[in-house]
């Protein structure tokens, strides 16, 4: 099963917005009842993984970090968690046409210095 890190980041700072070259556009007090948070959820190299993610949570990216492959995705923390199938296929391995109408390519990632490369897609 894939792990959650919320990876907050508060300790950095762009040397641009600690310098006020940006401003923020609403002035509007925040109402974190609708607010989304982007989530990073470590994915393994098994052939098929399930993760828990809040409803209607959008997958942003597959990369990799620290040497494991991870999805970042936007969420909103107070949606009830729902089971993501996601599947994991080396270059070269086989995928029938009929398997790829129920998959959605998610992205690519590169392991062991390039010599692992896996296509990681969701399976509906």
């Amino acid at each position: 099963m894939a792990r959650l890190d919320h990876g907050h980041c508060s300790h950095y700072r762009p040397a641009n917005l600690r310098r006020g070259r940006f401003r923020l556009l609403d002035a509007n007090p925040i109402n974190h009842t609708h607010m989304k948070t982007i989530y990073k959820y470590s994915l393994t190299t098994k052939p098929q993984q399930e993760v828990k993610m809040p409803g209607g949570a959008e997958i942003l990216s597959v990369q990799v970090q620290d040497k494991v492959p991870c999805v970042w995705a936007l969420v909103n923390p107070t949606q009830r968690l729902v089971t993501r199938h996601l599947e994991v296929y080396c270059t070269g391995e086989p995928i029938s046409e009929a398997m790829l109408g129920q998959r959605k390519f998610l992205g690519t990632v590169h392991l062991e210095g390039g010599k692992l490369v896996l296509h990681v897609f969701e399976r509906f």
